[in-house]
C-alpha cells in the first residue's frame, strides 16, 4: 500500500512540476515529498450554496479537505472574507479555534481527508444572499496550499425568507406522470429547511428529495441514489417549479437504472 501511495504522489508531483517548471516560486518544489492541503471543490454540496435556515430549522454545509503531510500532525489557518461574518451570519463546527475572521483546522495523522462545517445563523428576516470567501492563509513549513485541490472557495448563504407557504408542500399529494400516468398518492415530510422528502416516487416506494428554492419558485432535485429493482446504482436528478397558491409542484426528472441500461426523462406533477 505504501508503494502505491508513493507512485501516486510521484505522479502528482511530475504533472505539477511540468506545469510549473518556468515559475520561479516552484523551482525548489520537492520531487518526492510534495506536501499539500486544499478544498475539494467537486465534493461541495449544491455548488457551495447553503440556505440560512428559518426559526429553529438549521442548515449546514461541509467543506471537505484533502491533504498529504507524510503522516505528521499539522494545523492550517483559514481567513474568512466576504460580507458574511463569523458569529453573526454563521458559525463553524469541527475547527480548533476561531479568532475574528480567522480559524484553525487540525489535519489528523491517520487519514488524508477531513472537513469542517459552516452552519448559517437562521433568521426570519428577508435580506440579500451573503458570501463567505474562504482562503488558506497559514501553513506549516514545507506545505503548499492548492494543487491538486484548491486553496480558496466561496460559500454562498442563500436567504430563504421570501414569503411562501412551505407547509403547502408537506403532507399528502396526488401525482400524474407525463400527463397520462396516475394519479397515485405520495406523502411528503420536511427533512431540512425548504426540503421535502417524498415516500412513493415513481409509484414504486422510492424515497426522493426535493429542494424548494423560496425566492424564485424553482425546485431542485439533487442527484441522488435510488437503489431499486435490484439495481444498487439507480439514480434520479432534475429540476422544476412550485406554486404555493395552487399547491402544484412540477419536476422534470431523469431516472436511470444502469444495470438495465434504462433511462427515462419524465415530468411529474404533484398536486397538494
Amino acid at each position: 500500500m505504501k508503494t502505491l501511495k508513493n507512485i501516486f504522489l510521484l505522479a502528482i508531483v511530475s504533472v505539477f512540476a511540468i506545469a510549473c517548471e518556468d515559475r520561479e516560486d516552484f523551482k525548489d518544489l520537492p520531487s518526492a515529498d510534495y506536501r499539500y492541503v486544499g478544498i475539494v471543490q467537486s465534493r461541495l454540496s449544491n455548488n457551495g450554496q447553503v440556505f440560512e435556515g428559518t426559526g429553529s430549522a438549521t442548515a449546514s454545509i461541509d467543506v471537505p479537505l484533502f491533504y498529504y503531510n507524510n503522516n505528521e500532525a499539522a494545523s492550517i489557518t483559514f481567513t474568512a472574507g466576504g460580507d458574511a461574518q463569523i458569529g453573526v451570519d454563521y458559525n463553524l463546527e469541527g475547527v480548533e479555534s476561531v479568532s475574528g475572521s480567522t480559524f484553525v483546522v487540525a489535519l489528523p495523522t491517520d487519514t488524508a481527508a477531513t472537513s469542517f462545517s459552516i452552519v448559517p445563523v437562521s433568521n426570519d428576516t428577508q435580506n440579500a444572499n451573503k458570501t463567505i470567501q474562504l482562503e488558506i492563509t497559514g501553513l506549516p513549513e514545507g506545505m503548499f496550499a492548492g494543487a491538486p485541490v484548491s486553496a480558496s472557495q466561496d460559500i454562498i448563504i442563500l436567504d430563504d425568507d421570501c414569503p411562501y407557504d412551505f407547509d403547502r408542500f408537506v403532507g399528502s399529494a396526488s401525482v400524474i406522470e407525463n400527463g397520462t400516468v396516475g394519479p397515485y398518492a405520495i406523502n411528503a415530510i420536511e427533512t431540512a429547511p425548504n426540503t421535502i422528502q417524498v415516500d412513493n416516487f415513481w409509484d414504486s416506494g422510492i424515497i426522493a428529495t426535493f429542494v424548494l428554492v423560496p425566492c424564485d419558485g424553482s425546485v431542485q432535485v439533487p442527484a441522488q441514489s435510488t437503489p431499486a429493482f435490484g439495481d444498487p446504482d439507480g439514480n434520479i436528478v432534475g429540476s422544476g417549479t412550485w406554486d404555493d397558491e395552487t399547491g402544484e409542484l412540477v419536476v422534470d426528472v431523469t431516472i436511470s437504472f444502469p444495470a438495465f441500461n434504462f433511462v427515462s426523462i419524465e415530468q411529474h406533477v404533484y398536486s397538494f
